[in-house]
């Protein structure tokens, strides 16, 4: 797992400062052998977004109410909303086990969430593509999650409000 430190607690941390943000999964294919668990948890306004340096690799990522996704098999149940970056340079975006919207991706673009208030969308390159269903309240806090299936499925550069967000350990891949 990838425990991510608050960015308020680091000196030196801002927009041009990378700090360790890229996780590059290094474990052969399959959905179980790594997994990125994001905290701390989210609450109130936020945009939390990375880049995708390949367009060729399954990933998800996702926000969740209540737990953290464990493993492939619990994304649907775990998540409230996740995005499924596809082989196919597709990007879904899917409440539980439902699909709501669909739109493509190319290698470098930033894609991610946003949350106003209790409204929820998924962002590529800042702009709001998809419109999600509501979070339950504003204050409640999400918890987020990334998971890569083939060796070099990468997030990089993750950022919370565009400051990066350092990456403190891995477990089947790399953080630089």
């Amino acid at each position: 797992m990838i425990f991510l430190t608050p960015v308020a607690q680091l000196s030196g941390q801002g927009p041009d400062v990378p700090f360790n943000s890229t996780y590059v999964k290094t474990a052969g294919n399959g959905w179980t052998n790594a997994f990125v668990n994001v905290t701390p948890t989210f609450s109130g306004n936020f945009k939390l977004d990375a880049i995708c340096n390949v367009s060729n690799q399954y990933r998800k990522f996702g926000l969740s109410e209540t737990s953290y996704p464990t493993r492939n098999s619990s994304w649907a149940s775990n998540c409230d909303w996740y995005i499924y970056l596809l082989n196919t340079a597709q990007m879904r975006l899917y409440e539980g086990s439902t699909i709501i919207g669909t739109v493509n991706f190319v290698a470098g673009d930033r894609v991610g969430f946003e949350r106003n208030g209790t409204n929820m969308y998924v962002i590529k390159n800042g702009t709001r593509v998809i419109n999600a269903s509501p979070a339950s309240s504003s204050s409640v806090p999400l918890l987020a999650g990334m998971q890569c299936y083939g060796t070099g499925g990468d997030l990089t550069e993750v950022q919370v409000d565009g400051l990066y967000v350092p990456l403190d350990s891995a477990t089947g891949g790399t953080i630089s």
